[in-house]
């Protein structure tokens, strides 16, 4: 589509023409349009990319017993989906723990897991919709999060 082209060669763009001056990127959603071959992680880093998202990429060192059990049990590394997956049952087993409700343990506010956050709101309908977010940025060939 049209807008993965300008964005990633704009990103591309800033990322060449910063010479002495520092430049720093941020986004409100960060579309697939950013996920183009010629937006390395060095380039994203180079502009300090910045972005909300819901999914933080799993941090080897600080998982890697999880990371190597997962892999001797199913044959391959968890991916997105089967750590969101994980990190939500987590949270339904210890919300339900609490509290026997999934109401009453909207009480509980924001928990976090290995890559996801939950904060749960109701809507109109009373379903649960997860508003929890994570603040990231590229930092050279790191994603981290930004805390405050």
């Amino acid at each position: 589509p049209r807008s993965t082209l300008s964005s990633s060669s704009a990103a591309s763009d800033v990322y060449k023409r910063q010479g002495e001056r520092e430049v720093q990127v941020f986004t409100t959603y960060r579309s697939n349009a950013y996920n183009n071959k010629n937006l390395t992680r060095k380039v994203l880093g180079g502009i300090q990319f910045t972005y909300p998202a819901g999914f933080k990429p799993l941090e080897y060192s600080s998982n890697e017993i999880f990371i190597e059990s997962f892999k001797n049990y199913f044959g391959k590394r968890p991916n997105k989906e089967s750590l969101r997956w994980y990190d939500l049952v987590m949270d339904l087993i210890i919300r339900m723990a609490v509290a026997t409700k999934l109401e009453k343990s909207l009480e509980l506010g924001e928990t976090q897991y290995r890559s996801n956050r939950f904060l749960y709101e109701t809507d109109e309908n009373n379903s649960f919709n997860n508003v929890a977010l994570f603040i990231l940025q590229h930092r050279g060939y790191q994603i981290v999060e930004i805390k405050e």
